[in-house]
């Protein structure tokens, strides 16, 4: 009697376990499907022309993800080009 309730219980446990790996697989699904239309979203062009964002500065524009994408990229070369100490075409010939 005690080999069937043990086996039992242990069937059960695998019931569970599977139903639990079930929920953790759909939501990993959902997670990459979540990050990948995150992606793209930065991925798109800017809502502004290249001319209108050299003028007003990234600043400018409504905030996107295409803009943080951009701002980010402009931080990541700003960062190299301080570790190089090139400071050029950075506008700090004037000091």
């Amino acid at each position: 009697m005690h080999f069937q309730d043990l086996a039992r219980l242990q069937l059960e446990l695998q019931a569970w376990e599977r139903i639990r790996d079930s929920h953790l697989d759909h939501r990993a699904q959902q997670n990459s499907l979540a990050v990948r239309i995150r992606e793209r979203a930065m991925n798109c062009g800017l809502q502004a022309s290249a001319f209108e964002v050299s003028e007003n500065g990234l600043h400018s524009l409504p905030d996107a993800p295409a803009k943080f994408n951009a701002q980010m990229e402009a931080l990541l070369v700003l960062k190299e080009n301080l570790k190089r100490r090139e400071f050029s075409g950075m506008g700090l010939e004037q000091f």
